[in-house]
């Protein structure tokens, strides 16, 4: 099929260019910059996602952090007009993204309905990202922190 002659035909130039890569990196000490860059990166959100009032799972092998909104007042950022059948987590992080200017993923997005009140507490944050862009995050959060300050549930 065209799809299979697709997969098994890769131009040349791109694999021999994709190979050289690959030998650079091995050389000069890519492979062991890259964990030491992504561990700042996890640890600069981490940090973040504490001064903001939302304990993060501290992963060991993802770019992704989670973190607990249950101590965040939910009339806060709860859509008492929404009639959407949607988790907690969906409104925390549709609320985020308009008011605060910061975006997570809504944790029950990868679970099962009936799934939801064990997950709903939780959002996901990406730390694969650039320092850059995790400090604009931590600047933007400290209007959450001003939000929720003598709030907590």
């Amino acid at each position: 099929t065209a799809q299979t002659l697709e997969s098994f035909s890769i131009c040349t130039p791109l694999q021999i260019a994709a190979a050289r890569c690959l030998e650079a990196a091995s050389t000069n000490g890519y492979f062991e910059a890259l964990p030491q860059r992504y561990l700042a990166r996890r640890e600069q959100l981490c940090a973040m996602l504490r001064d903001a009032g939302m304990p993060p799972v501290v992963p060991q092998g993802s770019f992704f952090v989670l973190a607990d909104i249950s101590g965040i007042d939910q009339s806060l950022y709860v859509d008492a007009d929404c009639d959407e059948d949607i988790g907690l987590d969906w409104h925390f992080c549709r609320w985020m993204t308009k008011n605060i200017g910061v975006t997570a993923i809504p944790t029950t997005a990868f679970c099962r309905r009936e799934s939801r009140p064990l997950y709903e507490r939780y959002v996901r944050f990406a730390f694969c990202k650039t320092e850059e862009q995790i400090a604009e995050a931590t600047k933007r959060m400290a209007k959450l922190q001003e939000l929720t300050a003598g709030r907590k549930t």
